[in-house]
């Protein structure tokens, strides 16, 4: 018969149980270099109060250049019905250096989920890149 050979860190027949359980939930402060327990890939960016205080400490401020992205570590999600996380993109004065406004177009943020391991991604939501109010967002999670 044909015989199948799970990716690391997976198991079952199928092959769609994790060896060690995703977290439910976590919380990220930023004090430090993003921890890859959280973090899948988290790039394009600086730590930092540039465009103020969102809640506590420091945020990620998306300022380089190129694919700017923050994906976290897989989570459980079948007990959560929320996602909450604080934003602000970018600033509406031109004269600021440290916080500057989006000139291009297409520089929203998506809040996308996937349930094949990155290979396609559904939006849930997308933040105008002219949303330069500082918000806590909660973000409801579709059921399956």
């Amino acid at each position: 018969g044909i015989q199948c050979y799970c990716d690391s860190g997976y198991s079952g027949g199928d092959c769609s149980v994790p060896n060690t359980p995703a977290p439910s939930n976590f919380t990220e402060e930023f004090t430090n270099d993003p921890t890859k327990l959280l973090w899948s890939k988290i790039v394009g960016f600086t730590l930092g109060t540039a465009c103020g205080t969102l809640s506590s400490g420091q945020g990620a401020v998306f300022n380089k250049g190129g694919l700017r992205t923050a994906e976290t570590a897989d989570l459980d999600t079948i007990n959560a019905d929320e996602i909450i996380f604080s934003i602000v993109i970018g600033s509406s004065s031109t004269a600021s250096t440290t916080c500057r406004r989006s000139t291009s177009t297409g520089n929203s943020v998506l809040v996308q989920y996937s349930t094949d391991a990155s290979i396609t991604w559904t939006t849930i939501t997308t933040y105008s890149q002219y949303s330069y109010t500082l918000q806590r967002v909660t973000v409801m999670i579709p059921t399956p």
